[in-house]
């Protein structure tokens, strides 16, 4: 325990008034002095006897976005604990300012306001005593927030050219077992009684039955690029405005739990080099994969410019590209996957903000610090959205269908 500046003042303070008090034969500042000296007296003996620092519990944690996590620190008996979190980008904190006072126990709260890995704090732990004489503080070191992406919606179902399982919830163009109707034709010795059309036996007076496609499940990979995160002017992390890589990692979320929830065989590739890549698996622990090789993704990462190459696929494997198609060398990667016989689907995740052209009518220079900020940056990205229409005009000439996330979901 260390005093405060309080206790050496009232030290100071006390000794100033009794040696006045007695030279100078004065009773009132004699009297202020023994007050001093009963409130030093008082103090010692409501000093904490024990010397072991006030604990900080707040585990490394895995969260949903939107969860919090409570970072909660005790102190000895009668003690006032004081627990603050250095604040940053990505978490919300209660209270507002991460700082917090409270007899013998203080807790602070963050939630994930987006996925991603966070820190929380480093944190600092101060004790106080009831009278404020004496003071302790320790700092401890910063916990691991591992947020995974809370996105729940159902993507649009795809057209698929080829399935290349045995069974599974897609119909393929071999006929056999399954639900969709492939043709009707005459009984044959062998076909199911469950298959006979009794509508059109009635009505040519011969059994006739059904054809079907045969449903099958299929290989599907997830490309996402982390090339570049593209964030709209003067977002930041948590305020609702999505990055390329925010709508990146929520559309590869989103189409993960879907296709494994079909019985799928799904994969991850990261054309980058920030998530890593996963191999095919099925099943709730390749969704367990997915979302922990997600969520361990922290922002204050940079972007990787360096390009992995696609694993080898077999031809007919459903690729669905999560990508803002800013890369010349990316887009490059796509036609050799298209050429190799993937079955692609892109799906744009660049901020229709950016190159939005409404919002050059009408609209000030942007100030920054109450100055003029001379980059034209709208005019630049409205004009990058031009050059981006002829690359997917080009794609989808190349018979890769492009859509935006709000299409895909």
């Amino acid at each position: 325990m260390h005093r405060t500046q309080a206790y050496t003042r009232a030290v100071l303070a006390s000794a100033a008034f009794v040696l006045y008090g007695v030279l100078g034969s004065r009773l009132d500042a004699l009297l202020v002095g023994c007050v001093l000296l009963a409130w030093i007296a008082v103090a010692h003996a409501l000093r904490p006897r024990a010397n072991t620092p006030a604990t900080l519990e707040a585990a490394e944690t895995k969260v949903n976005e939107g969860e919090s996590v409570t970072a909660t620190a005790r102190g000895a008996r009668g003690m006032l604990v004081t627990v603050g979190a250095r604040m940053k980008g990505g978490l919300g904190y209660s209270p507002r300012w991460a700082v917090t006072t409270d007899l013998e126990t203080a807790r602070v709260s963050a939630t994930a306001r987006v996925w991603g890995t966070h820190e929380f704090g480093p944190f600092t732990v101060q004790e106080t005593d009831a009278l404020g004489a004496f003071r302790r503080h320790r700092r401890h070191e910063a916990r691991k927030i591992s947020a995974v992406a809370g996105a729940t919606a159902k993507p649009r179902p795809l057209a698929l050219t080829h399935v290349l399982g045995v069974s599974g919830p897609h119909a393929s163009r071999t006929k056999g077992e399954g639900t969709a109707l492939a043709d009707i034709r005459p009984y044959r010795p062998g076909d199911r009684l469950n298959k006979i059309n009794w509508r059109v036996t009635s009505r040519r007076g011969t059994l006739h039955t059904n054809e079907t496609f045969s449903e099958r499940d299929t290989d599907v990979l997830i490309v996402v690029d982390t090339m570049a995160d593209i964030r709209p002017i003067g977002a930041e992390p948590g305020d609702g405005r999505a990055s390329s890589l925010d709508m990146s990692v929520e559309a590869a979320t989103v189409l993960a739990r879907h296709y494994l929830a079909l019985g799928d065989r799904v994969g991850i590739h990261d054309a980058g080099a920030l998530i890593g890549s996963i191999p095919f698996g099925t099943g709730e622990r390749q969704m367990r994969r997915i979302l922990e090789a997600l969520s361990r993704l922290s922002r204050e990462d940079a972007v990787s410019p360096r390009l992995r190459r696609a694993p080898r696929l077999r031809s007919g494997t459903l690729t669905i590209a999560c990508t803002p198609l800013l890369s010349e060398e990316f887009i490059e990667q796509i036609g050799l996957m298209r050429a190799h016989g993937a079955d692609l689907t892109i799906i744009d995740t660049l901020p229709a903000e950016l190159t939005d052209t409404s919002r050059l009518t009408g609209t000030p220079m942007r100030r920054i610090d109450g100055l003029e900020d001379p980059h034209l940056w709208d005019e630049a990205w409205v004009i990058r959205g031009f050059e981006r229409r002829f690359v997917i005009a080009d794609l989808e000439r190349r018979g890769i269908p492009v859509r935006t996330l709000e299409e895909a979901l």
